[in-house]
């Protein structure tokens, strides 16, 4: 992230300084920054070593993602153990999950906004609390399995608060606020949970996981909503 954010302020200051660039820039959409640069300033050859190492950094994420997307499916939701999944099941799923990967792009590619920036701004209602729970877990690991995920949802709700009541504060600073609080809640439920004898849900986890999916993809239908 912080290597095509510095690359980004690069290309801005090339669009401050050359108004040839800064005129084919004019008439197409924020996406097409870095094809556009790439096929104004770069030799053939080079430009097709830059494209294969893109699609190369991109296939190294997409293939993780989508082989934890199916085995979450499976074992967290679904409740299947991996010693009872069999391999076309776990296939099928991925297969699954890269399809509806690519129909969403197809139909958020349209919305007019750029990809990076609603990805990133629906990520950040995700990182900080997500952080939060990683760092409950190495440093304060007394706290029981449900005070952290319980932090977590409170984190996510604060930032959908600050979007929805708050518009003019940018969606960077969602990371911290989002941080702060489930950490503070995880810590509160640690210390008040033991005298309210608060029980373990049953599959509390899958219905965390669905829970925040569903609300990560109204956040996306949202946004391309209201840009477009």
């Amino acid at each position: 992230m912080l290597t095509y954010c510095l690359f980004g302020l690069l290309l801005a200051g090339l669009l401050r300084v050359d108004a040839g660039f800064a005129e084919q820039m004019a008439s197409r959409p924020a996406d097409s920054l870095v094809p556009t640069f790439m096929m104004s300033y770069l030799p053939s050859g080079l430009r097709g070593l830059l494209l294969a190492a893109i699609l190369a950094a991109a296939m190294s994420s997409i293939d993780s993602a989508l082989n934890s997307l199916a085995a979450v499916t499976l074992e967290d939701v679904v409740g299947i153990s991996p010693d009872r999944q069999s391999v076309w099941l776990s296939r099928g799923t991925s297969l699954a999950w890269g399809l509806f990967a690519v129909a969403s792009g197809l139909v958020f590619a349209r919305s007019g906004s750029g990809v990076l920036e609603t990805i990133n701004r629906v990520g950040s209602a995700f990182y900080g609390p997500v952080l939060a729970v990683f760092t409950l877990g190495i440093f304060a690991p007394r706290l029981t399995g449900n005070m952290p995920l319980a932090g977590l949802a409170a984190g996510l709700a604060a930032n959908l608060a600050l979007s929805r009541f708050a518009p003019g504060v940018s969606w960077l600073w969602w990371n911290p606020a989002g941080f702060f609080v489930a950490c503070g809640v995880a810590l509160a439920l640690g210390r008040i949970a033991p005298q309210l004898g608060i029980v373990r849900w049953p599959r509390w986890e899958a219905r965390l996981l669905i829970g925040a999916f569903l609300i990560m993809l109204a956040i996306l239908v949202g946004t391309s909503a209201g840009v477009g």
